[in-house]
């Protein structure tokens, strides 16, 4: 799988890991309190009101005031793991920030009543603030917002700043600063919220950590940070709340090439010059000080014309959670355009989305048998359940069809889908871009249930013997949901997006990340039993066979490791970044590599079998035959192999890149593949009579 849309980033403050973990205690697994739990004897859990990378905000009742409904915020941050040292040095930051938020006494900040450690996690108590923040208010605001109110917001978060910033005799830094951290009351007042990651701390300490990607200026990304840094994150916000261009999908700082009037000319230039100040890429050609912001945001103040800009795709309507889902709006970075059938649903049709281009029987010399057109590009892998074929599109449904190519049934996502889906007995399951996993019926694509994560869900979902789904998600999490469902069992934090899918063995899920890490998790817990690093990502999903683990990385290797403690074995490197997932068997390897090439690997020595060059790079896995090898490729063509010795058997051009993997009928007789052409295509894999 290739998905196409661009990186995001992970929007948790934690540090990316460099390289392989020194021995100690594993990062906790992380698995929401249940409502109605009670912590430290007085706060009742409601629900959950949000969740990031490295905590969770709950909704509570204070159990400390019986004769009154004293509702309060209480946010769960996860012990990270580590040796006792590390654990006990986060405890006392914990509770030296704790003490700091505690005294700080400003209109626009929430209210710190309590903080306490339970169970190796850290707890904060705050005020309960009611409103949306400012992402999700965007996601709504279908005419957008007048430049007078965000001017009027921007004042407002700059008098907050110049509290924060003046602080003696340490400034604070927030460092997170983005429209999801921006509450806006009721009678539209602003709050800023989640302290989560501000530290009192010298002026431009070094150190610190970064905050969200495309919010952070880049001297953050170095470990320096004042109070430009906070400057530039309020510029960034501003841009994104003018133009709908979310900047954490975009190429980090570029916000010189996007000039907000570019895509909003109802801006008006005084705006605009005063947010593009903001976002200067060297910290000295920014305002220095959030004062200096606030009177240049003063001197545009007066627009009264509404900011519309660019539209946004938004989720079909309201649908029932399953437990412990989270809320999760849109997720941005996708071609936003209109899809001929969205629809909501739970009002989903029963009807064809894709059109049969050829049902009947092949004449004798044909290898394409069929071609159905889907509304987009297919960038995933198929899924047969009996007679059925089941294949996402960025047309943003999941198609059903025929093995004749005739339309069964079709259902909508809130984006588009690159995940392949799974089936469990009589569901289908699959992720979307929309940042849910869906439980479908099998029989005509009713929603059963559905899982929000908190960002798009590329991964492919994998099943467990008891009967659970190990999926990943861009918000860095791998989650374990039951098939039935759609409850999350747990949830395993990693330090980038979770874009690869799991091996499956007896009692592990193994599952790569952007962070450069292939982890092993124990099914039952989640907890982590080893990892290994790599030098760049891992989009590739791992293969098991025996005692060995096999995965490709960006770093241009493929590596082979120890299944039960993830041991360095081998390491053969390509030439070229490792996208597509092995297919192993008879104790060979076969992946190809975006370097042009197609290999057989030996899985207990790495050394290579067989190695075939050709134009066409391949970033999606090979399925095999006893003597047969196929995939298709970025060349457009459609490859198969003698399995022996990788000589060419036939191959056919289809035209468009081939970014997802093939599918094999029972019989072996079609081999079923999806193209960035829009179409599921069906070929013959057998010996062709010559053409008369």
């Amino acid at each position: 799988m290739v998905s196409r849309a661009g990186r995001g980033g992970t929007g948790d403050d934690a540090p990316r890991p460099s390289g392989p973990a020194a021995p100690s205690r594993p990062p906790r697994r992380v698995a929401p309190i249940s409502a109605g739990s009670v912590l430290q004897g007085r706060y009742r859990i409601i629900g959950v009101l949000g969740a990031g990378g490295m905590s969770t905000v709950y909704k509570a009742l204070d159990l400390r005031f019986p004769n009154v409904e004293r509702v309060c915020a209480v946010k769960e941050m996860f012990d990270g793991g580590g040796d006792e040292t590390t654990r006990q040095g986060r405890a006392a930051a914990f509770e030296r920030e704790a003490g700091l938020l505690a005294i700080l006494s400003h209109p626009l900040i929430p209210k710190i009543f309590d903080y306490f450690s339970e169970g190796g996690n850290h707890y904060l108590v705050q005020e309960f603030i009611p409103g949306q923040n400012l992402e999700t208010l965007l996601e709504n605001a279908a005419e957008g917002f007048l430049e007078s109110e965000l001017i009027d917001w921007a004042v407002q978060i700059c008098d907050v700043l110049a509290y924060l910033h003046g602080q003696q005799p340490d400034p604070i830094i927030f460092r997170d600063l983005k429209p999801s951290n921006i509450m806006i009351r009721d009678d539209r007042s602003l709050m800023l919220i989640d302290f989560g990651i501000a530290r009192a701390f010298q002026q431009l300490q070094r150190g610190t950590m970064i905050g969200t990607e495309g919010y952070a200026p880049p001297e953050q990304y170095r470990g320096v940070a004042d109070a430009r840094t906070d400057i530039y994150a309020l510029g960034a916000t501003l841009h994104h709340l003018t133009t709908r261009i979310d900047p954490r999908f975009e190429t980090p700082f570029t916000f010189d090439q996007r000039p907000p009037r570019d895509y909003n000319t109802r801006i008006s230039p005084v705006f605009e010059r005063a947010i593009m100040r903001a976002l200067a890429y060297r910290p000295v050609d920014r305002y220095a000080t959030a004062a200096e912001f606030k009177a240049a945001l003063l001197r545009g103040r007066g627009g009264g014309t509404r900011l519309r800009s660019r539209p946004t795709v938004t989720l079909s309507g309201p649908l029932t959670e399953s437990t412990g889902g989270l809320a999760v709006a849109p997720v941005p970075g996708v071609r936003a355009r209109p899809l001929p059938s969205r629809v909501r649903p739970e009002e989903q049709p029963v009807a064809p989305a894709v059109s049969s281009a050829a049902a009947h029987a092949p004449a004798p010399a044909e290898r394409l048998v069929w071609s159905a057109v889907t509304h987009d590009e297919v960038r995933g892998g198929g899924t047969l359940a009996g007679d059925l074929f089941l294949i996402g599109s960025y047309d943003a449904h999941l198609h059903a069809v025929g093995l004749d190519g005739t339309p069964l049934w079709q259902f909508a996502a809130g984006r588009g889908i690159c995940s392949t889906p799974a089936v469990w007995h009589d569901l289908a399951m699959v992720g979307a871009e929309d940042g849910a996993v869906y439980g479908l019926a099998l029989a005509d694509g009713r929603l059963k249930w559905r899982y929000r994560t908190s960002m798009a869900v590329r991964s492919s979902p994998q099943l467990t013997a008891e009967g659970n789904i190990i999926i990943g998600s861009d918000d860095s999490f791998v989650y374990n949901l039951a098939a039935a469902n759609g409850t999350m069992l747990w949830r395993y934090r990693a330090y980038g997006p979770v874009r690869s899918s799991a091996a499956i063995t007896d009692d592990l899920a193994i599952i790569g990340s952007d962070d450069g890490f292939l982890y092993a998790l124990a099914q039952d817990s989640g907890r982590q039993v080893w990892r290994f690093a790599t030098g760049k990502p891992i989009f590739a999903s791992p293969a098991v066979y025996g005692s060995v683990v096999i995965c490709g990385s960006l770093d241009g290797s493929v590596y082979g490791l120890d299944l039960a403690r993830g041991d360095f074995r081998w390491r053969v490197e390509t030439g070229g970044p490792v996208v597509a997932s092995a297919a192993v068997d008879g104790g060979c390897a076969y992946v190809g590599t975006t370097g042009g090439r197609f290999l057989a690997l030996d899985l207990a020595s790495g050394e290579r079998v067989w190695e075939v060059p050709h134009g066409g790079r391949v970033t999606a896995p090979a399925v095999l035959t006893p003597d047969r090898v196929y995939y298709g490729a970025l060349d457009g063509a459609v490859y198969c192999l003698d399995r022996a010795n990788g000589a060419v058997v036939w191959s056919y051009v289809l035209g468009k890149p081939l970014t997802g993997a093939a599918t094999l009928t029972p019989a072996g007789d079609l081999l079923l593949i999806g193209g960035t052409d829009g179409k599921i295509h069906a070929l013959a894999t057998g010996e062709l009579p010559p053409a008369e």
